[in-house]
């Protein structure tokens, strides 16, 4: 097919199918590459070329999109769409960064969105790249949207997307703007971090890494299965007489010394989960280890808490948590602005793979805290980027 889109995800990297469908990609970066082929009415399609087969041929085939994903496009969507769902979908998907506000997507109308009022959430769809002018980083970006989904219950995101980035001709001045924009975006982002972990120097890049372990309260666990235990052996004693739950109570509170009762009742306050945050630092050894084709692969049981200690979280994230988790003892005027925070967790144990310049691909990776708000389309940067 002529006028196919090939790319290397999250790079500048990449060039359309000549009339007899081929194409050659140059300046790939070392390591593995992930090629990506979309064309307009099939699925998009990635294709992992190991780093020793570069000099073979390949052959890409592309599949018609699902009739699914068709019916949704052409006619099982919201009529309504940008103008009801535009702001929501805008704010998981682009950001609520500074950055966001010179962030702007050029063909809004190839959005599809689809609520689910059952589970509260919003999906959306797209049959062509999202076409995004990023005037405050200066990168025109192309985006395949694979799928995205947001919990407007929990504000969780789920996506995944591949993104084409080039750069915006500026003047001087533009230049010098987003020069900055750059590094200030790039010091607080994941890319930075899994460029120093792969390094081993996440110290001094102003990384600290600590381990959380969250278990299920076991104790909590058996007091209330004792406490049921009672009330239905109570319950069944005083047979089918209508016999209301607070009279039973009173009965299971007689059925217990008073300390038993103040220990159980102080343990049912408790969180269903005990926490245990490490105050030493992690190392290298304890979360990584380098392999024999030149990558990196993270891995780690429950939490990893990591905190960057070069700047203070920006504004607009300190007025996000408060406005989400309002703090009594502090006026909602006074912006309280600590070191980012982030927490990871492997939801399925799957290692996460790092090469020199950063990239992951590995869906698995869950981000909590600031990453979850911070990484978003307006704060990306391809991974040819050097500060």
């Amino acid at each position: 097919m002529q006028g196919a889109s090939v790319f290397i995800s999250n790079t500048k990297i990449g060039v359309n199918t000549d009339a007899k469908g081929e194409f050659v990609l140059n300046k790939v970066p070392a390591g593995n590459a992930e090629i990506v082929v979309s064309y307009i009415g099939y699925e998009a399609t990635s294709v992992v070329i190991p780093a020793a087969d570069r000099n073979k041929r390949y052959m890409v085939k592309l599949r018609l999109q699902s009739n699914d994903l068709a019916a949704v496009i052409v006619g099982n969507y919201d009529k309504r769409g940008w103008k009801k769902w535009g702001k929501p979908f805008s704010e998981a998907f682009i950001g609520t960064s500074a950055y966001a506000k010179g962030c702007d997507i050029t063909n809004k109308d190839v959005i599809r969105f689809n609520y689910n009022k059952k589970t509260n959430r919003l999906h959306a769809y797209a049959a062509e790249p999202l076409l995004i002018q990023n005037k405050s980083l200066g990168y025109n970006i192309s985006v395949t949207m694979i799928d995205f989904v947001y919990d407007l219950s929990s504000k969780d995101v789920d996506y995944q997307v591949y993104s084409l980035f080039a750069e915006m001709q500026g003047t001087d001045d533009q230049q010098l703007e987003w020069k900055k924009n750059r590094e200030d975006v790039y010091s607080l982002s994941v890319m930075h971090f899994m460029r120093a972990l792969y390094a081993n120097n996440c110290k001094n890049e102003g990384f600290q890494v600590r381990m959380i372990e969250r278990n299920i309260n076991r104790e909590k666990q058996r007091v209330q299965t004792l406490y049921k235990n009672t009330f239905a052996k109570i319950k069944d004693s005083l047979g089918s007489n209508g016999v209301k739950e607070n009279a039973v109570n009173k009965l299971i509170e007689n059925n217990f010394s008073k300390d038993s009762l103040l220990y159980y009742q102080s343990v049912f306050k408790q969180n269903d989960r005990t926490e245990n945050l490490h105050l030493e630092l992690a190392g290298f050894k304890d979360i990584a280890r380098k392999t024999d084709s030149g990558t990196v692969l993270f891995h780690f049981n429950d939490f990893l808490q990591i905190t960057y200690i070069k700047v203070k979280e920006p504004v607009e994230y300190a007025a996000y948590k408060n406005k989400q988790y309002p703090d009594l003892n502090t006026p909602e005027s006074a912006v309280q602005r600590v070191y980012p925070n982030t927490e990871l967790t492997l939801t399925q144990g799957i290692p996460v793979e790092i090469n020199e310049s950063g990239y992951f691909n590995n869906i698995d990776l869950f981000m909590y805290g600031f990453w979850g708000w911070w990484e978003r389309i307006a704060t990306k940067l391809p991974y040819e980027y050097e500060p």
